[in-house]
């Protein structure tokens, strides 16, 4: 490769090429590669001057990134930190322009979340020759921003954006592109200022269009800006941790009212082991739970400060497979040889990203219940009355219709007769009158149905359905609603939800691995928890795993705590999954045991004030 490349440099050169700055950024990659960091940094420092007039798809960004870890490599963490943030800072810019492909979006939140990384470890590393707590604020920062970017990236199509915003934002979009990339022009205080100016004009369309973490970003600042807003916003019984998992080791920060506090973890690959093998040893009943618990808790919660141990709840900031793990059931410790639960000792609630609690806490529902419940799922189902195309034909040609009908995929699903009982004695337990609540069932259960009993803006939505794997985005799930008139069943996916607005209290998804999405880089939470985030619901209650609960006795002992706070003027999902996770805990039956009541998760914005 090496021969190849210096051919193409030597060519290029003889020819006076502007393409030169391409051979100058892949010579540099290769120094890189091979160890020679300083030629490394002096070869990308000329790609970085050449850039504009190559005439290739050579993304300033990427060379800002690649100098950024070459100067790393060469001992240059300073001046690598100011690459990283330039690459940041273009890389943003460039996630509004690229083409409304979702393949394409997704590989630049992936690209993102590459630069973030490096971003962070950089930071990380300044603060320990610097001394001081900025460049850990700044990480934090970073942190979060990142998944935001990867909640933007689920949640927001490309296309969506160019629609939102007016055809002037390209035109100023294109005149700072060309500004920034005019490497030929003397800097000057009136270059300067225009460059700044379109900035900031760029800054209030994205604004005006919704862009809520950048309106965030230009209230709170980069680095000690945002976390005392952070601070603001937590709760007085709250306490903040954030996870930012990576190789050789992870990053912790715990975020309280009164202080910060940053540890390195083991790494990565280390603690997801331990989580995925804590999560199969619930889900199966094993007697291994209480040891690898209790292992997952020292590696993840091991030294934390004494303030954060005060608190009763903890918000938590995870990402990839931690996420999937029964967080719940870990073991804090042993009282008379039994484990003690870390849900014994606080609620739990999962954020997707820090930002979620600066935008605070909206309106959470008017207190009323909707339920959708025991869809027809099957054409044996006597509650269906379609006539699907196989029937058609045997009416009219019965031979050939008894070739299509044998022939025809069917995609149906087992009744859950069940579920209409568990959705009306969860109704009961929220509401004993009743006055309030709707519940969806049999052929009732469709999307039309459920976003107008939606528009009520209802303070619980309970959704007992099944929940299957989409055949066009592998990992993602679907929820199946009612099966159609021509006998094919309605499913509604998370991009669907996301781009609807409601004012909705607490949302619950009912169903057999609810919470379980595809679990990309940094993007934690995702799949329909995150999807009914974004729909406007203040919290999502789901579940890891199948559980076996015919009469909704979990969920009613749930919504009768919820309730109660609800009358109170408060509005703790959090707690009331808790207090009925302890109730399960102390039944001394079947359902004590953690692979019944672990399985449930709660995800929100309840630890902002």
């Amino acid at each position: 490769a090496e021969t190849a490349l210096l051919e193409a440099y030597r060519i290029r050169i003889l020819r006076r090429s502007p393409a030169v700055a391409n051979s100058y950024y892949t010579l540099g990659l290769l120094r890189l590669a091979q160890g020679r960091a300083p030629e490394a940094c002096h070869l990308l420092d000329r790609a970085l001057e050449g850039v504009t007039d190559s005439g290739l798809a050579l993304p300033l960004w990427r060379v800002h990134f690649e100098r950024g870890r070459a100067r790393r490599a060469a001992g240059r963490i300073a001046e690598a930190q100011e690459d990283y943030g330039r690459a940041l800072e273009l890389l943003g810019r460039l996630r509004l322009e690229v083409l409304p492909a979702e393949s394409f979006w997704n590989a630049s939140s992936l690209e993102q979340h590459r630069v973030y990384r490096e971003y962070i470890r950089n930071s990380v590393e300044l603060s320990r020759s610097e001394r001081h707590g900025r460049r850990l604020a700044e990480a934090l920062r970073a942190q979060a921003e990142s998944q935001a970017a990867g909640l933007r990236a689920l949640l927001s199509a490309p296309d969506e954006w160019r629609e939102r915003l007016p055809q002037q934002y390209w035109s100023l979009l294109a005149e700072l592109r060309a500004m920034e990339m005019d490497w030929g022009q003397p800097d000057s205080a009136a270059r300067s200022a225009r460059i700044e100016e379109l900035q900031y004009r760029l800054t209030e369309m994205e604004l005006e269009s919704g862009l809520e973490a950048d309106r965030i970003r230009a209230e709170t600042g980069f680095g000690a800006g945002f976390v005392r807003w952070l601070q603001r916003r937590l709760g007085p019984e709250a306490a903040l941790i954030v996870f930012h998992l990576d190789e050789p080791e992870s990053y912790r920060w715990s975020v309280t009212r009164s202080k910060v506090d940053f540890r390195t973890l083991a790494g990565a690959g280390e603690i997801l082991r331990a989580a995925e093998g804590f999560r199969k040893a619930v889900e199966n009943g094993s007697p291994q739970c209480p040891r690898l618990g209790e292992r997952l808790y020292q590696l993840l919660f091991g030294s934390l400060p004494q303030d954060v141990l005060d608190k009763r709840k903890w918000v938590l900031n995870v990402e990839g497979g931690l996420y999937l793990a029964p967080l719940s059931a870990l073991v804090t410790g042993y009282v008379d040889g039994k484990p003690v639960y870390l849900v014994e000792r606080r609620s739990l609630e999962l954020t997707p990203t820090a930002l979620m609690l600066l935008e605070g806490r909206g309106a959470g529902g008017d207190g009323g219940f909707v339920a959708l419940a025991d869809p027809v799922y099957n054409r044996a189902d006597p509650r269906w009355r379609g006539r699907g195309p196989e029937m058609l034909l045997a009416e009219a040609l019965p031979w050939l219709g008894r070739i299509v009908a044998a022939d025809a995929p069917r995609r149906e699903l087992a009744r859950l007769a069940a579920s209409e009982r568990e959705a009306e004695n969860c109704a009961r337990a929220w509401d004993p009158g009743g006055g309030r609540t709707v519940i969806l069932r049999g052929r009732e259960a469709t999307a039309a149905n459920l976003r107008a009993a939606l528009a009520a803006q209802p303070g619980v939505v309970h959704l007992a359905a099944h929940f299957v794997p989409s055949a066009a985005a592998p990992g993602q799930m679907l929820m199946a609603l009612s099966l159609g008139p021509a006998g094919k069943l309605e499913l509604l996916g998370p991009v669907e939800i996301s781009r609807w607005r409601y004012k909705l209290g607490t949302v619950v998804l009912s169903g057999c691995s609810s919470a379980s999405g595809p679990v990309l880089p940094a993007e934690g939470l995702m799949g329909m928890t995150r999807a009914w985030l974004a729909a406007g619901a203040q919290s999502v209650v789901a579940s890891l795993w199948p559980v076996k609960d015919g009469s909704g006795e979990f969920f009613s002992a749930f919504y009768r705590r919820l309730a109660r706070d609800w009358a109170n003027g408060q509005s703790g999902a959090a707690e009331a999954l808790r207090q009925a996770q302890l109730e399960m805990i102390r039944s001394d039956s079947w359902r004590s045991r953690p692979e019944y009541w672990a399985a449930y998760l709660l995800a929100g914005r309840e630890g902002a004030e």
